[in-house]
């Protein structure tokens, strides 16, 4: 799911499957879909605001039946870093601005912990995970105990 229809295009070319239905909506909008067994969400958090976290988080909460898991970037010195090299050697401003940007507004487990107390949502939990990741998960609204 993405608003931008490019970004859609390119999803369904180069990663087909039958099983996958890709669609043009907004994340915010998520309720009008209907429920999911699982929602995930990778690398968006950090373009959002901690009102829309917040608001989005509580929604995700609620039309996950199963499980959701939101893996964004990880904020730290060696990310700057990381980013400002990924920058020179891509030969592109735009990465060079957008992935200094990204690292600017990535999280530390502090906001994750805030939007969890925010939230309350069940089974949270956060995790730093390798290459610069950080990953908030929670368990859904049929808790842990669904079984296929």
């Amino acid at each position: 799911m993405d608003l931008q229809p490019m970004c859609i295009a390119y999803a369904a070319k180069n990663f087909n499957s039958p099983d996958v239905l890709y669609l043009e909506h907004s994340a915010f909008e998520i309720e009008k879909l209907g429920e999911f067994d699982y929602i995930v969400s990778s690398m968006f958090f950090h373009h959002l605001n901690d009102t829309e976290i917040v608001v989005l988080l509580k929604k995700i909460g609620r039309l996950a039946r199963r499980g959701w898991l939101v893996n964004d970037l990880y904020r730290g010195s060696l990310n700057h870093l990381g980013a400002w090299m990924l920058g020179l050697l891509s030969f592109r401003t735009i990465v060079f601005n957008d992935a200094k940007l990204s690292v600017k507004r990535a999280f530390r487990p502090a906001d994750f912990e805030r939007y969890g107390r925010d939230t309350a949502l069940p089974g949270f939990k956060i995790e730093r995970k390798p290459v610069f990741r950080i990953m908030m998960s929670g368990h859904g609204t049929h808790g842990t105990s669904h079984k296929d």
